[in-house]
């Protein structure tokens, strides 16, 4: 310390920066030798414990600093040199202002490098949660965690994820070494355990969303009250409203109330058992079926089904016997030429033909014919319960053939014959009077007694065998009497009508000319097509017709305004100079579009069926938009002249079509 004195120079008096009593301070100006900017910044400096050094200036060379009035001393340090403490001879004043000057040693600056940058390591949980740090959004790498280089001193950081909480925090990150930061998000969402009873598998709804079959664990859910519904199939649903807090799991166990029934439905062994005409089992069957009134059956071949019509409620375990299918019973009729025939039906003998088996179970039988003398015949028959199964055969004796037999069997009793067809006649016909016409028709006036007995078997019907009325077995074909010939239709001697109606294109003629001076103006020829639609009646050779014809076009004529006169342009465009057009002259140009629209009546003559003429007289009328051209002197003016009204005279029409 070389010198500590008061000066006068007002800085404190006219900054008036206070401690923490309120109190101005003084200013204490020190300078400072054998020490450059580097340096003196690294100076020290403490008092008293009451007072208080408020602020430190370091202007050129010096360095201000102010302190609390009455302030006892003042420590002054340096990292290099030693403490220096300066007690102050007399009490600081507020207000003034001091001056101090303080000599050191000579100190070598050595530059070293500054480390101002550490790494920070933030790891955060859950994994795909977003950092922010200083402003700057950051995804985590895959095991969450983000690496920086950041600058030392503290940082703002925030964590967000969606169903948790956010979270901010301050990391400070000092030189020493690299920071390491966990970061666990408090979670806002819980999870449900869904089960479902009787049964697992039902199908799990949350809030309306499917969300899985039971037993199941939810995704994460927000915080709240979910409507949580279970739906199986042959089960009412069942719900339940829940609530989820957050960070836990809520168990929830629905009950789900049956919609079915579990009959047990048991008929004979062999028997089938059907429920509305779906095939179920045999002999017996166990399900669920859900409430309702089920026809039942218990089916078997060639018996009648036993039927009953159970009425089954939701939740019903019952036994039910269904009863077991009666037999049902044919007419198995069957007959051989000549009788006498042995019977074997499915391989057991069943006496000699002609039989009649009128309660016959129902079902497919194998039928065989033997007798001595003639060769064996085999057939299938079905025998059903509505029908009569008929089975007529024509035996055939040992080393005949059949051709033989179809010319002629020749009896030669009394010289007369008996021409008797090779047949094997087999029907299925229900037993009553009008259906079943059964009899071999056959001339034989002359017979023995053997074959009347025979061919009396054979005759008789088998109705009467049964009930004694019947009708013939074979009949001849009734006889189709033949529809009457068709007159010619006599010729009509009304006339011919016929309405017809025909599209078609016509072509005109019209003038172009002045609309304000026609004395002075000059006409242009218009020749324009119209499209028309005509319909009438024609009675015989005579008749009527009307017609409307339109067209919509732009003329093809053009003017050109050239050399302050106006001409008639050619088709290429130019100008016609042997046709100037006088001043004052209105005239259309390429703008121009013109409407005609015209009804004709009139009458037609057909002279012929395909040709006819057709003469009329008609009324039109105009409608015309013109971008017209005007010329006054020696320049021109364009206008633009909307014109409607009727045609000038009528219009007559001749005309011939097929």
């Amino acid at each position: 310390m070389d010198d500590f004195k008061r000066v006068s120079s007002g800085e404190a008096l006219t900054n008036q920066k206070k401690d923490h009593n309120g109190q101005i301070c003084a200013l204490i100006k020190i300078n400072t030798r054998n020490l450059d900017d580097t340096q003196r910044k690294r100076l020290r400096f403490q008092t008293d414990a009451v007072s208080q050094i408020v602020s430190i200036d370091y202007p050129v060379g010096a360095i201000w600093l102010y302190i609390s009035p009455e302030a006892e001393y003042l420590e002054i340090a340096h990292p290099d040199l030693s403490v220096y403490k300066y007690v102050f001879k007399e009490l600081l004043q507020s207000k003034s202002d001091y001056e101090m000057t303080v000599s050191t040693a000579v100190v070598e600056t050595i530059v070293r490098p500054t480390i101002t940058e550490q790494y920070l390591v933030i790891t955060v949980e859950p994994k795909e949660a977003l950092v922010t740090l200083d402003g700057e959004l950051i995804i985590p790498d895959e095991e969450g965690n983000v690496t920086r280089r950041v600058r030392i001193g503290t940082h703002e950081c925030e964590v967000t994820a969606p169903l948790y909480y956010a979270e901010k925090q301050n990391i400070i990150v000092t030189i020493d070494q690299r920071k390491e930061v966990l970061i666990r998000l408090k979670p806002k969402f819980g999870f449900l355990y869904i089960e479902s009873l009787p049964e697992s598998g039902a199908t799990v709804l949350i809030d309306g969303r499917q969300a899985g079959t039971t037993p199941m664990m939810s995704d994460k859910l927000e915080k709240g009250e979910y409507r949580v519904l279970v739906v199986k199939d042959m089960f009412r649903q069942a719900s339940q409203l829940v609530t989820v807090n957050e960070n836990d799991t809520m168990q929830v166990v629905l009950t789900m109330p049956a919609g079915f029934a579990t009959p047990t439905f048991t008929t004979d062994p062999d028997a089938e058992i059907w429920i509305n005409e779906e095939r179920k089992g045999r002999g017996s069957w166990t399900g669920r079926l859900p409430g309702g009134t089920y026809l039942v059956e218990a089916r078997r071949e060639g018996y009648r089904a036993a039927i009953k019509s159970i009425n089954l409620e939701n939740g019903e375990v019952r036994n039910y016997d269904i009863g077991s299918p009666s037999i049902m019973y044919g007419i198995l009729d069957l007959n051989t030429i000549p009788p006498g025939a042995a019977i074997t039906i499915d391989g057991k003998a069943n006496g000699l033909t002609p039989q009649m088996y009128p309660d016959f179970p129902v079902g497919s039988y194998e039928i065989r014919f033997t007798k001595e003398g003639y060769e064996p015949f085999s057939q299938t028959v079905v025998v059903t319960e509505t029908k009569a199964a008929v089975l007529s055969h024509q035996l055939i004796r040992t080393g005949q053939t059949a051709q033989e037999l179809t010319k002629t069997e020749t009896s030669t009793q009394s010289g007369t014959q008996t021409q008797i067809p090779v047949q094997t006649q087999t029907s299925t016909q229900t037993p009553t009077k009008t259906e079943d016409s059964r009899r071999i028709q056959t001339q034989t006036p002359t017979r023995t007694e053997a074959d009347k007995s025979s061919q009396e078997s054979l005759n008789t019907p088998v109705e009467d065998k049964l009930s004694g009325q019947g009708t013939e077995l074979f009949t001849s074909p009734p006889k189709v009497p033949k529809a009457p010939k068709k007159q010619a239709a006599a010729p009509s001697s009304k006339p011919s009508i016929a309405w017809f109606i025909t599209p078609g294109l016509h072509i005109s003629a019209n003038r172009a000319q002045s609309l304000m001076d026609q004395g002075r103006s000059l006409a242009f020829p218009e020749v324009f097509s119209c499209y028309s639609l005509s319909t009438g009646l024609v009675i015989g050779k005579g008749g009527f017709y009307l017609s409307y014809k339109t067209n919509r076009r732009k003329p093809d004529y053009e003017y050109v305004y050239e050399g302050e006169k106006l001409y008639l342009a050619d088709s290429e465009g130019s100008a016609i100079h042997d046709t100037p057009l006088p001043d004052g002259l209105i005239v259309g140009g390429s703008g121009q579009e013109f409407h005609r629209r015209a009804f004709t009546a009139g009458v037609v003559w057909q002279p012929s069926r395909h040709l006819h003429f057709r003469i009329g007289a008609g009324f039109g009328s105009d409608e015309r938009v013109i971008n017209a051209t005007r010329t006054l002197d020696t320049y021109e003016e364009a206008i633009r002249i909307r014109i409607q009204g009727p045609d000038e005279g009528l219009e007559a029409e001749l005309g011939m079509g097929l």
